[in-house]
Order: C-alpha cells, then sequence, then structure tokens
C-alpha cells in the first residue's frame, strides 16, 4: 500500500503466487541457464565475478548491490559477460527482476 500500512496475502494467494513461480521458474530450467550465463554452481562476489560482469571494483558492486536481493536484482537484468551479450534471465522467464531476484535466492544460486 501506498500508506505504508501491511497488508498480508492470504494463504491461497501465496500458494498461488508460489505455483506460479515454480510453473515459470521451474528449477532445473533457471539451474541451467543460470550455469550457461554465469558458469558457477553458486554466484559470489568476487574479484573474478565483478571482472566478468564489467561492474568495477569489488567494493564499488558490493555498494551497488547492498544485500542479497540486490545481487539478485543485478544478475537478474544482467545482459553481458565479458563483453558477451545474451538476454537476461528474467525476460527469459518472462518475470520482473524482482521475482527473478526471489528465484534466485530460493534456489541458493547466490551469495552476498
Amino acid at each position: 500500500p501506498i500508506d505504508g500500512s501491511h497488508t498480508s496475502k492470504n494463504l491461497t494467494e501465496r500458494q498461488a503466487d508460489k505455483f506460479a513461480a515454480y510453473f515459470l521458474m521451474s528449477r532445473k530450467q533457471v539451474i541451467k541457464i543460470f550455469r550457461e550465463r554465469f558458469g558457477n554452481e553458486v554466484f559470489n562476489i568476487n574479484q573474478e565475478t565483478v571482472f566478468m560482469l564489467g561492474a568495477g571494483s569489488i567494493q564499488t558492486f558490493r555498494e551497488k548491490c547492498q544485500n542479497l536481493r540486490g545481487l539478485g536484482r543485478e544478475l537478474a537484468r544482467a545482459n553481458r559477460i565479458v563483453g558477451h551479450k545474451f538476454t537476461p534471465l528474467s525476460a527469459i522467464f518472462g518475470v520482473s527482476d524482482e521475482t527473478m531476484a526471489i528465484r534466485l535466492e530460493e534456489l541458493g544460486l547466490i551469495k552476498f
């Protein structure tokens, strides 16, 4: 809500959201495409991965991401690695960067 008040979805709505996420972004497909893009079992911020993304220094990239969700968003919308262009993960699965970031977290594919 715009006014900042907290509303929660009922159980049926949460279950529907989970089903949609699993249906649109199956574990097997997400992992397969993630590994094709980033070449890692789990993406960690280090000198190599920051260089691959062309993201400057490790410190600058960490500050940009701020946390695990921020890292997920960056990877969800990433469209190049070492100059090679590709379709972002969120576009492949037809979801928002936020939704893709949450799925990457759920699957344990990223660490901050």
